[in-house]
């Protein structure tokens, strides 16, 4: 399964509107495990903080991200949202469309970067073929998401 999601007026990172995708907000996800995520967002402002960012691009897996934000005697904003963008690049690839990030700083936290949807997007059609399923959200930011089984 594919979901796709527009945050065009998004400055920063949305780690939120992936983990609700995902499930990791809410418990259920609507992506079936191995799935990806494809977030459309300019991202002007870039990640949500430092802490979230390092904490993410400093760990070789997202089991490392999970192990090290537990073993934290004490959590600093940002670590919170790490913690949940790792629960959800265990069982999702992640896809961040039309970032004005630099691709590398999204490979850094073990997410794809794009170009553009469309071209992730068909990407991933090719990917899953004819089986694909697509889940178009809009404004992930104001709604919980919840889909039925068999989606």
């Amino acid at each position: 399964m594919i979901i796709t999601f527009g945050v065009y007026y998004c400055l920063r990172f949305r780690s939120l509107d992936i983990c609700a995708a995902a499930g990791a907000a809410v418990g259920n996800s609507c992506v079936r495990q191995g799935g990806a995520i494809i977030a459309v967002s300019p991202m002007k402002e870039g990640i949500y903080n430092e802490v979230f960012y390092n904490t993410l691009k400093e760990a070789a897996t997202p089991d490392e991200v999970i192990a090290r934000v537990e073993s934290l005697p004490e959590r600093k904003p940002g670590h919170h949202r790490a913690y949940g963008v790792a629960q959800v690049l265990k069982k999702h690839r992640v896809i961040m469309a039309q970032s004005k990030m630099y691709p590398e700083q999204i490979k850094a936290i073990h997410m794809e970067a794009m170009a553009s949807a469309q071209e992730a997007l068909d990407r991933e059609l090719k990917r899953y073929g004819p089986a694909a399923k697509v889940l178009v959200l809009n404004g992930t930011h104001r709604m919980v998401i919840s889909v039925g089984q068999g989606f």
